[in-house]
């Protein structure tokens, strides 16, 4: 085998490595609702958003975008109408449900709606990443489920 063959198998096994070192040890970070309370009166639920970090390092928590709708998501995410805020959070690794400093009330009189958006933010190899998210509160319940296809409920 020659020299420049030997070395370029080193470098592409050297690469893999490197790629199955950031996808192991990068954060993860997932949205959730915290403090879920519903008012019969006016039938509208109240709740914070929680962050876990379920990766093995720290996440910067960038942006998180969000929209309440009264149909379930369908098809590939599409994002309109909605509020976002900007941040510069961090999670440490394995960090459950750490609550954000925003407190959301959903839409007056609708029974079973959807909570739905994204999150974006930054690895320790300075990696951009988004977390999607779809949550159905019910009355009912009074608790959040995931909701909505596999596309609205993604990470990369």
């Amino acid at each position: 085998m020659s020299l420049a063959k030997s070395t370029r198998i080193a470098a592409d096994a050297a690469m893999r490595a490197i790629e199955l070192a950031e996808k192991n040890e990068r954060a993860y970070l997932f949205p959730g609702i915290t403090n879920l309370h519903w008012n019969p009166d006016i039938k509208q639920a109240v709740f914070s958003i929680g962050i876990s970090n379920d990766g093995q390092s720290l996440g910067l928590l960038k942006k998180i975008y969000w929209q309440f709708s009264e149909i379930e998501p369908i098809g590939d995410p599409v994002y309109i109408d909605g509020e976002s805020r900007h941040f510069d959070l961090s999670f440490p690794a394995h960090t459950p449900n750490k609550q954000l400093p925003l407190c959301l009330q959903t839409i007056v009189g609708a029974l079973t709606q959807y909570f739905f958006g994204y999150v974006e933010y930054i690895d320790v190899f300075k990696k951009t990443h988004t977390t999607r998210f779809c949550l159905c509160i019910a009355a009912q319940m009074p608790k959040a489920d995931v909701a909505g296809p596999p596309a609205w409920n993604d990470w990369d």
